[in-house]
């Protein structure tokens, strides 16, 4: 059984995640306390921006059903019941806050808090009325990447690069202000990583997120995602917020939407031998198998 299987694998791979990071768990500096500790489930799933089939056929209702309602629901709970009584944790900590400090103190907490972060930037990283980049997104990604055809191969390639689960990231770095291609293992986050790596889009590449639907073939999966359900808009909603020091999916302040990305004074020479064609993208990824 297909979805059994899964969330075998899937449990199989959160204790093995939480066994390594409790092997490197260093002694976590004291944090001030505020407030009551958390007594009650606090913590709750975002609702997703779309209907559980929007993404058909692309991604099935099937799998949307079984990473939203089952893995992240699973993962929520254990962040509940691990920061119950927690003094480190009380009634005004945010999901993002436990992303940001528990990397190192609380390895098995941050696992479960990140997994749901991504998880619900994942989600709003698609859209069911694909379109192409805005204008100041895509002069966005020329400035580093050379053009976007260039940007969508070196990302698919990293996508497919990743062994086992993990995650692959577009992230503005807020020091460099660049843009660039990371992949983070498990359930790892680029800002828990360094906190001046603000992510801009983000793909999950563990097998929950394909084997319903592509079976091993990954590198189709990537590109479909990269083809078909990225939305755009949001993405270069993200990089807005980026450049203003801000994680668009998970602030609640939205009183930015009229600033506007910057365009920077030079631009790399676009690189041609790695023209991106979306039209034979099923081939290629078909290909690389």
């Amino acid at each position: 059984d297909d979805m059994k299987t899964i969330g075998n694998l899937f449990t199989l791979s959160c204790g093995l995640l939480a066994l390594q990071a409790t092997a490197r768990k260093v002694r976590r500096q004291p944090r001030a306390q505020k407030g009551a500790v958390n007594s009650e489930d606090q913590f709750e799933i975002p609702p997703l921006p779309f209907p559980n089939d929007a993404l058909e056929p692309y991604i099935s209702q099937q799998t949307v059903e079984f990473i939203h309602g089952k893995l992240q629901a699973e993962c929520i709970r254990n962040v509940n019941y691990l920061t119950k009584e927690n003094p480190d944790f009380d009634s005004d900590t945010q999901l993002v806050d436990i992303v940001e400090t528990s990397r190192d103190s609380y390895p098995l907490i941050y696992q479960n808090a990140a997994q749901c972060w991504n998880l619900a930037f994942f989600w709003d990283c698609m859209t069911e009325t694909y379109e192409d980049p805005p204008v100041e997104l895509e002069k966005a990604l020329e400035q580093d990447f050379g053009n976007l055809d260039n940007f969508k191969n070196q990302f698919a390639r990293s996508g497919s690069a990743v062994f086992g689960s993990g995650w692959t990231w577009l992230v503005y770095d807020t020091t460099a202000r660049k843009l660039f291609v990371m992949n983070t293992f498990g359930a790892d986050n680029p800002f828990a990583i360094d906190q001046t790596w603000l992510p801009i889009l983000g793909m999950d590449v563990w097998e929950h997120a394909y084997f319903l639907d592509y079976q091993n073939r990954r590198n189709l999966y990537i590109r479909r995602f990269l083809d078909r359900l990225v939305d755009w808009d949001q993405v270069a909603d993200n990089l807005a917020n980026a450049k203003l020091g801000k994680l668009n999916a998970m602030d609640d302040d939205e009183d930015d939407s009229e600033d506007d990305l910057e365009v920077t004074e030079e631009e790399e020479e676009s690189g041609d031998e790695n023209d991106y064609d979306e039209d034979d993208s099923e081939d290629e990824a078909a290909s690389e198998l």
